[in-house]
């Protein structure tokens, strides 16, 4: 039932409810109200771990506390969704996983030498609306964002368009955006031995060494 709108703009939910239960809502929320319920609807695809369904039973339903134990932000996972379509199925692998966060790592990294935002860069902030009016290509709106960061365009200008996208995105590049840091020594290496351990798959040594970084 709807609590104080009786039309919902967008309404999401998996492709498998698009036969029956939604339909369901439908019928008992305009019966009651006698208006249209929901504008928008949208149907997300399945994701397959490792090409096969997840589920408990076969042990790889992970949680993100499974990911924060392997050693990755969980914002990592966002930037990943990002890169896929909703409508598609999505394939879920570890590899994929570190893929997204090296990318992010690099966007985090490159960002905060950047100086303070002021006004962005108007051509990209456009293209990045339409790519994301367009069915909510948010690959396509990705890489927009990412050919802003690459362009000749003064850091203050590409800083505040890319607030302005991650207002959308949900990235939390706020915090790095010109916050330059001087990292010691210690922590350099702390962070090489973390990667070389995650490059060989010892998420145990992986993880303490996160905690020291911390």
């Amino acid at each position: 039932m709807l609590c104080g709108n009786e039309t919902l703009d967008i309404h999401g939910g998996g492709e498998d409810l698009r036969q029956t239960h939604h339909p369901n809502e439908i019928a008992q929320s305009e019966a009651v109200t006698g208006k249209l319920f929901v504008r928008h609807w949208v149907h997300g695809a399945f994701i397959l771990v490792d090409g096969k369904r997840m589920g408990k039973s076969l042990g790889n339903a992970y949680l993100v506390d499974d990911l924060e134990k392997r050693g990755f932000d969980p914002l990592v996972l966002r930037y990943l969704y990002l890169t896929g379509n909703y409508r598609e199925i999505f394939n879920f692998t570890w590899e994929s996983l570190t893929a997204a966060q090296n990318a992010l790592n690099n966007l985090r990294e490159t960002i905060r030498n950047w100086d303070q935002p002021v006004v962005g860069c108007a051509e990209h902030e456009q293209r990045f609306t339409e790519a994301l009016d367009n069915d909510l290509n948010t690959a396509q709106a990705l890489a927009i964002l990412w050919e802003l960061v690459k362009s000749d365009y003064p850091t203050s200008a590409k800083a505040g368009s890319l607030l302005k996208m991650d207002q959308v995105l949900g990235l939390g590049l706020a915090e790095f955006v010109a916050k330059k840091i001087d990292v010691p020594e210690n922590v350099m290496e702390l962070v090489s031995q973390r990667e070389e351990a995650r490059k060989n798959s010892d998420y145990h040594k992986s993880d303490q060494l996160r905690k020291q970084i911390k």
